[in-house]
């Protein structure tokens, strides 16, 4: 697939669908049904635009389109037993088969809600394997504006050998050791469930592992000396590598955007908003607000605000909370600094900025320190490690 291949959203409609007047399809999905079904220009450019965005321009569709698939499947709702889903993919791709374009980014979007499904969610919008070679799947519990289009992304980066991207809090994030791991949280990359708003993109290292970073933009640590990280819209290298050699898993180091790098957090107890439904129209400063396990209300404001728009990131193959790394090479832990990990209950500033002297890693060999900070660009600085 080239980087400005054509998307091919192959919709199945099956021979018996939900209605309508199903209390599981709302009436926004209804209409999104409408406009995939009518091949909506705005919606299609629209799909066009987010795997632009998602990959900083890197994958451009040349253009999107849809193929429609009427009544060649008799398929029920969209199962999650292990055995029924399997049986149902196999049924999908084979019909899907036919209508792929060779070369192209083929994306099977079924006309049926998951198993269960009702209007308050609950159940996942598409799948995908893997490595597996197989179409992407999306299902109308994803037809939505801008929820489709993220699903759609989301899933072309399983397609692409991508997992999820997770989050690890370490009790020494310098040396990632001591680690709680949620394997879905990176706020920072939409192969996470959690994902900031303006943060619909992939990480670095993801678009590095879905070839869509070049190779002379990935930059292997051999020694000691000072590497420069660029962003994006710079010439130079995007990943650093370390990769001891020595049974350690390689650590990835970007400077990337970060929305909380832009400001600091203070939580301050026992208040709320007036408005807790529109808080973020009536108050830009307001970052969230609720109340604990205790029902103690909360509300964490944005301080400190500056121009800073990007971070410097450290992400890493999967740790179990004792430290140790499984195979799972394809998965990525956002290594959380203590000055990126928001502590909800106290009233003290929590910034989202990383200074220059941070140590950003350090193993048996190697301690990799920030040097500075300018612009569209950050200098680590790799020097041996005392005492090794």
């Amino acid at each position: 697939m080239g980087q400005n291949a054509v998307v091919n959203i192959i919709l199945i409609e099956p021979k018996k669908r939900d209605k309508p007047s199903d209390p599981g399809l709302a009436p926004g999905e209804q209409q999104f049904r409408s406009r995939l079904t009518g091949a909506n220009p705005t919606l299609l450019r629209s799909v066009q635009r987010s795997f632009a965005a998602a990959t900083y321009d890197r994958f451009v569709p040349k253009h999107v389109i849809v193929t429609r698939v009427s009544g060649k499947l008799a398929i029920g709702c969209m199962s999650d037993d292990p055995v029924k889903s399997a049986a149902q993919d196999e049924l999908l791709q084979d019909t899907a088969f036919a209508y792929n374009q060779p070369g192209e980014l083929n994306i099977i979007a079924i006309d049926q809600q998951p198993c269960g499904y009702n209007a308050s969610g609950g159940e996942t919008g598409g799948y995908d394997v893997m490595d597996s070679g197989e179409d992407p799947v999306v299902n109308a519990r994803s037809f939505n504006e801008g929820v489709f289009e993220n699903t759609v992304d989301h899933e072309f980066g399983h397609g692409g050998g991508l997992d999820h991207a997770g989050t690890a809090t370490c009790t020494d994030a310098a040396t990632i050791s001591n680690c709680a791991l949620n394997p879905t949280d990176d706020p920072l990359s939409l192969m996470g469930y959690t994902e900031a708003d303006s943060a619909h993109r992939y990480s670095y290292p993801e678009l590095a592992k879905l070839g869509l970073i070049r190779d002379d933009e990935v930059q292997t640590i051999a020694e000691p000396g000072l590497y420069t990280l660029h962003t994006m819209n710079q010439q130079g290298s995007k990943v650093l590598v370390l990769d001891t050699g020595k049974n350690e898993p390689p650590i990835y180091f970007s400077y990337e955007a970060d929305p909380t790098a832009a400001y600091d957090e203070k939580c301050i107890h026992d208040q709320n908003i007036d408005n807790p439904h529109d808080h973020y129209s009536s108050n830009p400063n307001v970052l969230s607000e609720g109340s604990n396990g205790t029902g103690q209300k909360f509300v964490c404001l944005a301080v400190n605000r500056r121009p800073l728009k990007n971070s410097v990131q450290v992400r890493a193959p999967e740790y179990s909370p004792a430290g140790s790394v499984n195979d799972a090479q394809n998965f990525l832990a956002d290594v959380l600094r203590p000055e990126r990990v928001p502590n909800t209950f106290d009233p003290q500033p929590e910034t989202g900025e990383i200074k220059a002297g941070t140590v950003l890693y350090q193993n048996g060999t190697y301690t990799v320190t920030l040097r500075s900070i300018a612009g569209d660009n950050a200098v680590v600085q790799v020097s041996p490690t005392t005492g090794a």
